[in-house]
């Protein structure tokens, strides 16, 4: 790719089948064949796709993108999508090796910007995104004059984006939301000039800000003012607004020597800009202040420029750094206009509020008792209050002997006692609670050795891997919900299995204590063979039925008290039907002892759902869908399977436990 005698077109996939797909990604590439050909479209509406595919002439259509990528091996991605969806398709074309072109906004979040970042390689793929205006002759030639100090120092400035959008533009059910837009024109409109403003000027340094919601009914403001200060003490007026019937994309920079002013609405060429000399400079000095040549900004300026760039191997413009700048700024905005007060570029860090989301809700969740999340792209942090309750790891560093694979850990109860115990020197495989197999047609998920009958416990090369391939976090009012995708492949890389999974925290209640986590997965063979899911026990080792959502504790948890509805001990619970299962034990580094109540839940296989219960030599408890008979999956049938934990911040006894069980019960 990085040969400027390319001997094939780049080959580029199109995520996204609505209007900028249409009107100006796949035109800017038609524009540029022969050196890049469009081999397929991606959209969640596959008939949409299908219908652009064909005006377009694209040969290949989705509905996944991730199967896309597998199938394809494009060289660029675009991204034309809702911004809810730009950071895991991002993530997923830059592990594949793709470069990605990616509409605003960027990304959510800095958080989400920094993530998909995370992901770049030196050399490429990059990620850059479309930020057109930049691109333009007179924006160009403009940033070269401002380096040069061509017309003086920059003194004030303004930057205005006024457009009007009515009610129904918000009948689109992402748009005007903060959990799928990421904001309101701040974010989603103002963004284009704000980022030719930095283009032009350079590096910000503090912001004063307000927005508000004045007459739209939305979530997210429909209107911003801000003044911008910059290093050199240049101060520029930002308003953005989706409130003003006369649009208009309006940019103003008084120097020393002149004004320049540039007034369009969606892109310019040079008749749309002015330079108003100041009275004190010569004409024959401002006669040679406008540019040569007249471009107008336009996507397909912008992606000429992209390929020329894939094709030496080096970093395009808008991406990186350079790229997450406008979107700091944004966030600086959001934050000053929350916090009443001027904020810095310096305070703007990845520990800082505004980072993780353009509408900070922490402090009010933390005082309510509420839940939030925190995602860094390599693990979700669920909290309530000052407490993580809950850390689930979806991109694990783990060696191949332990079978790779998601896990939660560590587990706190609400006062922060932990309740998960991980890579104990018993089992180094065992890692908080985690959704695993033991034997699945002579494949291993679980990892360590596998048992075999009449030889016992083995070394074999057949250790899988379970892999997050998309991971979407969701904070709700008194909920957060991780909804996944994630693929199950043998040793020798072949895919047996994709799984939806969902994991949902709720329930806190801080009068008794508890908190409750669902899990919910349907596991879908699409290894093209019949796989039996079974365990130890149905290879013939008694009481070993362990598989599916497993759950190791702390060794302080060794010897604890474990019951059910009507069975006393972990002995008889072992291999038993029972609808729930207290765990109690006591913690090491803290007084008092917590309890984990577990209920079986459901399984769509006609096996029964049995539990694996030790408390001795150490705390375990899973409900096991395959304890002592197999399930027999048909190459395209699905497993489902649900369950719940209710997180208790002390030991209970069994009145207590019945309540709470009456409390919490699933019901079919």
């Amino acid at each position: 790719m990085t040969d400027p005698s390319h001997p094939r077109p780049l080959r580029v996939a199109v995520v996204g089948a609505g209007a900028i797909a249409r009107s100006s990604h796949l035109p800017s590439l038609a524009r540029l064949a022969p050196r890049v050909e469009v081999v397929a479209l991606v959209d969640v509406d596959l008939d949409r796709a299908k219908t652009l595919a064909a005006d377009a002439g694209v040969p290949a259509c989705y509905s996944d993108v991730d199967e896309m990528l597998a199938r394809e091996q494009p060289d660029l991605v675009t991204l034309a999508t809702p911004p809810v969806a730009h950071r895991a398709a991002a993530v997923a074309a830059l592990r594949a090796g793709a470069w990605v072109w990616c509409e605003k906004p960027p990304a959510l979040s800095l958080a989400d910007y920094d993530a998909i970042s995370a992901h770049e390689r030196e050399g490429g793929p990059y990620a850059a995104y479309v930020f057109q205006h930049r691109f333009g002759s007179a924006a160009t030639h403009l940033r070269e004059q401002v380096r040069q100090g061509t017309l003086g120092r920059p003194l004030v400035g303004v930057c205005h984006t006024l457009w009007y959008r009515g009610p129904d533009y918000f009948q689109v059910p992402w748009r005007g939301r903060w959990e799928t837009e990421g904001g309101g024109p701040t974010m989603g409109h103002g963004i284009h000039q704000m980022d030719l403003l930095l283009d032009i000027l350079g590096d910000w340094d503090e912001v004063q800000a307000i927005a508000a919601t004045l007459d739209r009914d939305t979530e997210t403001e429909d209107l911003s003012a801000a003044l911008v200060r910059f290093p050199g003490g240049a101060v520029v007026s930002v308003l953005n607004s989706l409130l003003s019937p006369r649009e208009t994309s309006y940019l103003r920079f008084d120097f020393t020597d002149a004004t320049v002013e540039v007034e369009h609405l969606y892109g310019y060429d040079n008749s749309h800009w002015r330079t108003t000399p100041a009275g004190h400079v010569e004409p024959d000095r401002a006669s040679g202040w406008a540019p040569a040549d007249d471009e107008a900004s336009s996507h397909y300026v912008q992606l000429r420029g992209l390929v020329d760039c894939m094709e030496r191997g080096v970093r395009p413009p808008a991406s990186g750094a350079d790229g997450r700048r406008v979107l700091e700024l944004v966030a600086a905005i959001y934050r000053a206009a929350h916090e009443r007060r001027p904020v810095t570029r310096a305070e703007m860090t990845g520990d800082a509020p505004f980072y993780r989301s353009m509408h900070d809700v922490a402090p009010a969740a933390a005082a309510t008792g509420g839940l939030t999340v925190v995602d860094d792209d390599r693990c979700v942090v669920v909290r309530a209050g000052g407490v993580d309750l809950a850390r689930y790891v979806y991109r694990p560093d783990t060696p191949a002997a332990e079978a790779p694979k998601p896990y939660l850990h560590p587990i706190r109860t609400l006062d922060g006692a932990i309740v998960s115990g991980f890579r104990p020197s018993d089992h180094r495989w065992h890692k908080g609670l985690q959704m695993t197999l033991s034997h699945v047609s002579g494949q291993n998920f679980w990892g360590g050795p596998s048992y075999v009958h009449g030889e016992g416990y083995q070394w074999l090369d057949n250790l899988g891997r379970i892999e997050s391939v998309a991971l979407t976090a969701r904070a709700g009012a008194d909920d957060v919900t991780l909804a996944e995708r994630l693929r199950w492949t043998t040793a020798d890389g072949r895919l047996w299995l994709e799984e939806d999974r969902t994991q949902r925290f709720h329930g806190v209640d801080p009068e008794v204590g508890c908190w409750v986590l669902d899990f919910t997965t349907s596991l879908v063979n699409v290894g093209g063979q019949d796989l039996h899911l079974g365990s130890p026990t149905t290879h013939g080792r008694p009481a070993a039925g362990y598989t599916g959502w497993f759950w190791r504790g702390p060794r302080s948890f060794t010897g604890g008290r474990v019951f059910g509805p009507e069975l006393d001990s972990a002995d008889e619970l072992m291999g038993a039907v029972s609808p729930w299962v207290a765990y109690s034990g006591q913690h090491d580094d803290v007084d008092g002892g917590a309890t984990l109540l577990a209920f079986a839940g459901t399984s769509t296989a006609d096996v029964p759902l049995r539990w694996f219960a030790r408390s001795d030599p150490f705390p375990v408890l899973a409900p096991s869908p395959a304890y002592d008979e197999e399930i027999v999956l048909a190459p395209g049938d699905t497993l489902g399977l649900t369950h719940r934990h209710v997180i208790v911040g002390h030991r209970c006894k069994r009145d207590e436990a019945e309540r709470l069980a009456r409390r919490f019960a699933l019901h079919p």
